[in-house]
């Protein structure tokens, strides 16, 4: 019972530091928060589609992984930066809001 009441304070005790210290804005986190759903959308087309053709190289599976992770991370900003950020067709249908 001590283990439970002891972990469920940690958890409060750890929202309320973030709820302290982490509550602030910034441009970065605006744009992040706008990103993120597209970005979710976006990035797992983007990973199978790398990951189908770095799985056959003949290197490492840190290496193929780094090269997969770097690659989707590079592909999925740019193509919402261009794609999903500009059009206001293609924000209608990620659910975003229409830029003036």
């Amino acid at each position: 019972m001590f283990r439970g009441i002891n972990s469920w304070f940690w958890v409060v005790a750890l929202l309320g530091l973030g709820r302290r210290y982490l509550n602030f804005n910034n441009s970065l986190l605006q744009y992040a928060s706008e990103a993120a759903y597209p970005f979710y959308i976006l990035h797992q087309t983007i990973v199978v589609a790398i990951a189908f053709y770095v799985v056959h190289w003949n290197i490492s599976i840190t290496k193929k992984f780094l090269v997969i992770s770097t690659a989707s991370l590079v592909a999925t900003i740019v193509l919402y930066d261009l794609l999903v950020k500009r059009n206001n067709i293609v924000r209608f249908l990620f659910g975003l809001k229409q830029i003036n």
